[in-house]
């Protein structure tokens, strides 16, 4: 089970000044502001659902249960920030008990000994944040594939972003891309593709 504790303040990818700058307006024009927002909100949906989690930094609350003892727990939600605390049965675990893996979310029992111990079977419960301090600290292929969304559908206008060909010789004929496919652009997918969580059949 996965709570929320502290959700983030915000969900957006862009920041409006990198907007303004991508679209070409200049230092301080918030004309188009309103707009912007509306893209940005659009390209950061977007952006996580093909990836498959939450980006923006959030606290969770991750009550995970084993029926066997294991050497390693895997948490849901990472790249992990840090970890406030981990509790087995009730009982809170010291820091020095276990090491994580801030890039997985990988949690490993600590030991001098280098055999054991295990986390146990039964319930364990972390509470950790997760995620990325939005907009700044934002990978740099992400915020790129951010902004190449929100230019293109800056570009696009009023025109239906499925809409792959239309062809008026006489009689009308339109081709249109999947829902999926015209959502995040194949550029966008190249950079976004090493962060994406594999589907689980």
């Amino acid at each position: 089970m996965l709570e929320i504790i502290t959700p983030a303040e915000s969900t957006r990818l862009i920041s409006i000044e990198a907007a303004r700058a991508a679209i070409g307006l200049a230092d301080g024009d918030a004309s188009q502001d309103a707009a912007l927002e509306a893209l940005i909100d659009q390209a950061s949906a977007a952006i996580v659902c093909f990836i498959g989690q939450p980006l923006a930094r959030q606290t969770y609350r991750e009550t995970l249960w084993s029926r066997a003892a294991s050497d390693s727990l895997m948490l849901s939600r990472f790249p992990v920030a840090s970890i406030v605390s981990v509790g087995i049965g009730g009982a809170a675990i010291d820091a020095d008990g276990y090491r994580v893996d801030l890039a997985t979310g990988i949690v490993h029992r600590r030991s001098p000994t280098r055999c054991g111990p295990f986390w146990p079977a039964g319930e364990t419960v972390t509470v950790y944040a997760a995620g990325y301090e939005l907009p700044d600290g934002l990978p740099a292929d992400i915020q790129r594939a951010a902004i190449l969304m929100l230019r293109q559908s800056h570009m696009a206008g009023g025109r239906d972003p499925l809409l792959r060909s239309e062809e008026t010789n006489g009689v009308a004929s339109f081709s249109y891309f999947a829902a999926g496919a015209a959502a995040v652009p194949l550029e966008a997918q190249a950079l976004l593709s090493p962060y994406q969580i594999p589907a689980v059949a």
